[in-house]
């Protein structure tokens, strides 16, 4: 997909980063890492969906076994049905998502539990913990912005020999794709955002390479669940052709940052 594509340096700039703190000279080993009190940690994993991107952010506090944890997640949502097309002006149009009526992004704040599989040490030299968390949904919708060619037409026939552009929200009762000369640019375009709640679930696993008990650093893998009481009007809908969903599924990959403390 197009979202993948999008991140190859950025990806490999974070596991070179990543890659520093799994084996840095004079790390302690955990086991050597006996302080009081709970284990605490700030934790940042920035993912990739097969439905978009985003960060996840999240602290958690109890002890070896067992922790609370409380989120903050941001991630960008796609339909399944989003393929770009040319645009009928050639060259002079650009490839726009033909059908597109808004960006869909979710905020969800969250809470949640989380258990210490697989620790560190005697060993294992991964530490692996699986959660789950739950909370309101917040779904966050912005207009798509497209270029449209205005004719100015001549009094005498009625024909289009010239025109002008204009930058609206595409408007599927109003825009054809032959009036469609390409995606508006970012600061031509409008934030005009409506909000629909719901509810999200979601379920992680968290595999730490790092050996140093001080810090967190290795892979995220999980899946969001994302449940909204109306259909997100992503796309227009086009006969049966096209619908729009109530309730989003996406499993996420992320590279995991963060630090520890007692």
């Amino acid at each position: 997909m197009k979202t993948f594509r999008l991140f190859p340096g950025l990806c490999t700039a974070l596991l070179l980063l990543w890659g520093t703190t799994l084996s840095l000279p004079g790390q302690e080993l955990r086991e050597d890492y006996a302080e009081d009190g709970p284990e605490q940690a700030m934790v940042l994993s920035l993912n990739l969906t097969n439905l978009g991107a985003g960060f996840h952010v999240h602290y958690y506090r109890g002890n070896e076994q067992q922790q609370m944890v409380f989120g903050v997640d941001f991630h960008s949502v796609k339909s399944v049905h989003e393929t770009p097309v040319s645009s009928a002006f050639g060259d002079q149009g650009k490839d726009f998502v033909y059908g597109k009526q808004n960006y869909f992004y979710i905020f969800t704040p969250s809470v949640g539990i989380q258990k210490n599989l697989i620790p560190a040490g005697g060993g294992n030299l991964i530490n692996v913990r699986v959660g789950l968390q739950a909370g309101p949904a917040i779904g966050l919708l912005n207009p798509y912005y497209v270029e449209i060619f205005e004719p100015i037409r001549n009094p005498g026939n009625g024909q289009a020999y010239y025109g002008y552009r204009i930058v609206a929200a595409y408007n599927p009762a109003e825009h054809t794709y032959d009036e469609i000369i390409g995606k508006a640019g970012l600061l031509a375009s409008k934030f005009k955002i409506k909000a629909q709640v719901g509810v999200s679930l979601r379920a992680n696993a968290l595999i730490d390479f790092t050996r140093n008990p001080r810090y967190v650093s290795g892979l995220q893998i999980g899946l969001n669940a994302d449940l909204f009481a109306n259909k997100v009007p992503i796309m227009a809908e086009f006969g049966n052709k096209i619908q729009n969903q109530q309730y989003f599924l996406a499993g996420n990959l992320g590279l995991v940052f963060g630090s520890r403390w007692r």
